[in-house]
């Protein structure tokens, strides 16, 4: 609607150019049995009969409960994941609690050494949990040159003995 200001009842007659995959196949489908909604409403109610089955709300479920930052992923990566689950799981939630979400599953290292307060913005957490995350990187890039400059001296120490 507010992409191209359309009404509901354009809407509903040009959604096939805005479904992929699977949604576009059920919504063809529904043309070719003659069943394609008339209303927005009609659309809504029959697409989410469809794609919101106990069993996909079933997996997001556990998908939420086990919604942790991965060792490999950045804090923005695993914010877009987690507000993804969060907004199906908790729609009635504020971002306060997405914030106090976010402390309890990011990784433990970055959490350890962020040092903001619990009433922190989201805004806040995330800029000091980027600064921690490039502290991070820094040291472990830090570790991985002096690993290489120790080799290569324990190499250059074989190499004049022989």
């Amino acid at each position: 609607e507010s992409v191209h200001a359309w009404d509901r009842l354009t809407l509903v007659n040009g959604i096939s150019q805005f479904l992929r995959d699977s949604a576009l196949e059920w919504y063809c489908q529904l043309r070719l049995s003659h069943r394609r909604p008339q209303t927005w409403t009609e659309f809504e109610d029959l697409f989410l009969a469809q794609f919101n089955s106990p069993i996909r709300k079933a997996k997001q479920e556990q998908e939420w409960h086990e919604c942790k930052q991965k060792e490999n992923e950045t804090i923005n990566e695993f914010l877009v994941r987690l507000r993804a689950l969060w907004r199906e799981q908790k729609p009635k939630e504020t971002e306060i609690d997405l914030v106090k979400h976010l402390l309890r599953r990011m990784r433990n290292d970055i959490l350890t050494m962020i040092g903001v307060s619990h009433n922190a913005s989201l805004d806040e957490v995330m800029i000091a949990a980027q600064e921690v995350e490039d502290i991070i990187y820094r040291r472990a890039k830090g570790e991985r040159l002096a690993k290489q400059i120790k080799q290569v001296s324990s190499s250059s120490k074989i190499a004049s003995h022989d």
